[in-house]
């Protein structure tokens, strides 16, 4: 997969065009088998709390993204 952003803070990465964000497998790459949606709200508050601000930017990208797109 290209263009994925990992947000070390949480251990995942980003997909931005898509709002999806994958969990990191043991080997270091995104677990595609389980994708969780930024656009559908699929992400507890908790999980946003424990974003650094480096990683809540590249989050915040895409919320607005998904608010122009409203």
């Amino acid at each position: 997969m290209k263009n994925l952003i990992y947000l070390k803070s949480v251990g995942a990465y980003l997909n931005p065009q898509k709002g999806i964000i994958y969990p990191v497998l043991e080997n270091n790459k995104p677990d595609t088998e389980c994708p969780i949606s930024l656009k559908d709200d699929e992400v507890s508050k908790e999980w946003y709390s424990s974003l650094s601000s480096e990683d809540m930017h590249q989050v915040n990208i895409v919320d607005i993204n998904r608010t122009n797109a409203s």
